[in-house]
């Protein structure tokens, strides 16, 4: 079913209106769960930390941090929801929701393996000694971090859906031999950021099924294991969206190669920026950081912003055929 869109208003199908909203202020409700925590920890609340936990003392400005970010989250939640939000410079709404989804997203994929691996041998959601926080918080925790990557993503996919419709519904096609010039370019830094998200995917799943201990300061266990593998297959799905993208794939919607490409550079480029950061600004517990882990990071780093540049650039030099 196709739905009209008008500058600056909502799409003529009210069902799709009606899910946005759902969706947003779904959103919503899913932060305040995590927010709430990090408020009482601000304030100095010790709910959910264990007696012992560096996390007590050693977290404030990691908590303020990322108690923002997650208000920001809320900001981008109502921007994607509401018609205003239509009407804001592109950038200004591709970008957080660009990062948010990078770091969200993979939490969807360790919950529903992590939680259903602890049901299955212990009976519990979580099943974690000597963690920063206690079990029950480590639950309500990563499952607000699931549910809010889920409503990111429908939330923003609605959003282009509408402000984007007529780029989405083409399908990628070779461009004439006469403007092979304009092509040039986003086809370089594709098949570039291609080759660095393969890499690091590479080891990413290397790292969830057999790496050495001397990868990690502390020994491999099954969560830390499914965090490499959920991101090594969202690094090879960045390398398989951009090049469909960029060369054309026969008959691939953008919209799909679009999905790829946007969630695993968003992946990429997100938690390589963390921990990249981490570990040059000394952030607690950041000596855990090894050397292969920070090169790994900082090439997904850059492998992220190379796909993402190649993303919009082929996306503005796509023709206009629609998908069929």
């Amino acid at each position: 079913m196709s739905t009209q869109v008008l500058p600056g208003r909502w799409p003529t199908s009210t069902r799709l209106g009606r899910v946005r909203l759902a969706a947003g202020y779904g959103l919503l409700l899913a932060v305040v769960p995590y927010a709430a925590l990090k408020v009482a920890w601000l304030s100095g609340s010790p709910v959910g930390i264990p007696a012992g936990s560096p996390a007590r003392t050693e977290f404030g400005v990691a908590n303020a941090i990322t108690l923002a970010l997650d208000l920001a989250v809320v900001v981008v939640a109502l921007a994607l929801t509401h018609r205003w939000g239509q009407r804001l410079p592109a950038w200004t709404v591709l970008l957080p929701a660009w990062v948010g989804t990078g770091f969200l997203i993979p939490v969807v994929g360790q919950v529903a393996v992590g939680f259903g691996y602890g049901l299955l041998t212990s009976g519990r959601l979580v099943d974690l000694e000597n963690g920063l926080v206690d079990g029950p918080t480590y639950t309500l925790v990563y499952a607000s971090f699931a549910a809010q990557g889920l409503l990111l993503t429908l939330c923003f996919v609605l959003y282009a859906r509408v402000r984007w419709a007529s780029v989405l519904d083409r399908e990628t096609a070779l461009r004439p031999t006469v403007e092979r010039i304009y092509t040039t370019l986003p086809r370089t830094l594709a098949g570039a950021g291609a080759a660095a998200a393969l890499l690091v995917g590479g080891a990413r799943l290397y790292q969830a099924v057999a790496a050495p201990d001397s990868w990690r300061a502390e020994p491999w266990t099954f969560y830390t294991r499914v965090t490499q593998g959920v991101e090594g297959l969202l690094a090879v799905a960045a390398a398989v969206g951009v090049l469909a993208l960029a060369y054309g794939a026969s008959r691939v919607r953008t919209a799909h190669g679009v999905v790829f490409a946007w969630t695993g550079s968003a992946v990429l480029f997100s938690w390589g920026m963390f921990v990249t950061v981490a570990a040059v600004s000394r952030a607690p517990l950041s000596e855990g950081i090894t050397p292969p882990a920070a090169v790994v990071s900082l090439v997904s780093l850059l492998a992220g912003l190379v796909v993402a540049l190649a993303g919009v650039l082929t996306l503005g030099r796509l023709p206009g055929r629609p998908a069929a």
